[in-house]
């Protein structure tokens, strides 16, 4: 493209053609739209992300909010049923559904399905570990099945984290 606009600069100081001057006034103008486009596309991405970052933190404040969270945070040991019903029950009010939309991609068993509230939550993998009487490795190894269960291929754990946390 430059070597383009160079041979018409070229050609316009040799002989001034009109039609030259028409082109390169095109071309310059094309370039500046696509300019104009695609500094507006990054702006229009960056001002998502920030919506969505700002979502995810006020939905984050409001679930510490919840006397469940800190139930779960300061837990040393297994929860009730009852507690993890509530623990359930209040990510669908916090996420909009969220355990809906959970079981509507998987089967899962009693494990999985906590781990995924944990994840949820934001509680790393030791603390996982801790509420469901499993080891790190275990959690992890859940993490990863998962993952490859749903989307049919070898993944990490922290892929599977990820799509919990967008869902």
């Amino acid at each position: 493209m430059c070597i383009f606009i160079m041979l018409i600069f070229q050609t316009l100081l040799l002989d001034g053609d009109k039609i030259c001057w028409i082109i390169l006034i095109l071309i310059l103008i094309r370039i500046n739209v696509s300019l104009d486009w695609y500094i507006d596309s990054i702006r229009q991405r960056y001002l998502f992300k920030k919506e969505k970052d700002f979502i995810a933190d006020e939905k984050k404040q409001l679930l510490l909010k919840y006397p469940i969270y800190m139930l779960f945070k300061n837990s040393t040991g297994n929860r009730t049923k009852e507690e993890w019903k509530e623990l359930s029950r209040v990510l669908d009010i916090v996420y909009d559904g969220f355990t809906e939309k959970l079981c509507g991609i998987h089967n899962f068993t009693d494990l999985e399905f906590r781990i995924c509230l944990l994840i949820k939550m934001e509680f790393a993998p030791a603390d996982m570990a801790r509420l469901t009487n499993h080891s790190r490795e275990s959690i992890s190894a859940t993490r990863r099945r998962l993952y490859e269960k749903v989307f049919k291929r070898k993944g990490k754990p922290k892929l599977w984290d990820k799509f919990i946390m967008d869902l």
